[in-house]
């Protein structure tokens, strides 16, 4: 009877060790874990708005080479129409 009781004393003993152990390890996944997924889903509000200002550049971009395209036609039609028309 002694002996299982002892038996069953270090088998707690070593479970219970094994639980502390396997409670460190969870607390350090988390530590690391928890900043990873932030800066997971930080990424996601900061791609937006490079998205945008990206966007902005680029119609900002088009919208001048149309403004200077069309004043290019227009100094060409112009200079062309403004002497005689030849066929």
């Amino acid at each position: 009877m002694k002996l299982k009781n002892i038996f069953l004393q270090k088998k707690l003993v070593v479970s219970g060790r094994q639980a502390r152990k396997k409670y460190k390890v969870k607390k350090k996944f988390k530590k690391f874990i928890l900043p990873l997924l932030l800066a997971y889903k930080l990424k996601f509000f900061t791609l937006i708005p490079v998205m945008i200002g990206g966007l902005v550049l680029l119609i900002g971009a088009t919208g001048l080479a149309g403004f200077f395209f069309a004043l290019f036609a227009a100094v060409m039609g112009l200079k062309t129409g403004s002497g005689h028309r030849t066929l």
